[in-house]
């Protein structure tokens, strides 16, 4: 049961080095269908954890943006993944800083079972 707070962890996400390939395979599915979406677009990820998503999506974007809740993600996936057109931000789901209008598209995968159900009103806007 999940409480009115975050359910943090050390590290947040998948480690596609670590994780079956089975496991990788399932995530990675999202981020390809996904990809015609940001294709030329200017686009943002909810929720990167390690970053490999972001930055495969990067591949097609004009600009990807990637937000995760973790410090620690944000500094791994910065340093795993430098792209021109990709860029790491800390920031919680449900309180987002970007101006209205600012992305294309969104997408947020494996994210919103971590979100407190009195928060996915914030999370879902």
């Amino acid at each position: 049961m999940m409480n009115s707070e975050f359910e943090v962890k050390e590290h947040s996400g998948i480690n596609p080095e670590k994780e079956s390939a089975k496991i990788v395979a399932q995530h990675q599915s999202a981020y390809a269908f996904m990809r015609p979406f940001v294709e030329g677009r200017l686009a943002l990820e909810i929720g990167h954890g390690d970053g490999y998503g972001s930055a495969y999506l990067s591949e097609v974007a004009r600009e990807m943006s990637a937000v995760d809740l973790f410090e620690e993600n944000v500094v791994r996936a910065s340093q795993k993944y430098p792209r021109k057109n990709l860029r790491f931000f800390q920031m919680n789901a449900t309180n987002l800083t970007f101006p209205d209008n600012a992305f294309d598209v969104v997408n947020s995968f494996q994210v919103i079972e971590h979100i407190p159900e009195a928060q996915l009103p914030q999370y879902i806007n």
